[in-house]
């Protein structure tokens, strides 16, 4: 069981990873979608 756990936590830690880096992505990208849409309004 000792030997299980840190593989286990590890690949909790790099879903984790994956998972917040995918977000913050999607984020980004709707950011720029949003400026863009204002930057259309304003010009």
């Amino acid at each position: 069981m000792g030997k299980t756990v840190p593989h286990t936590s590890r690949w909790l830690t790099m879903g984790y990873m994956s998972s917040s880096l995918n977000m913050w992505h999607v984020l980004c990208l709707l950011l720029q979608l949003t400026l863009n849409k204002e930057m259309l309004k304003m010009a």
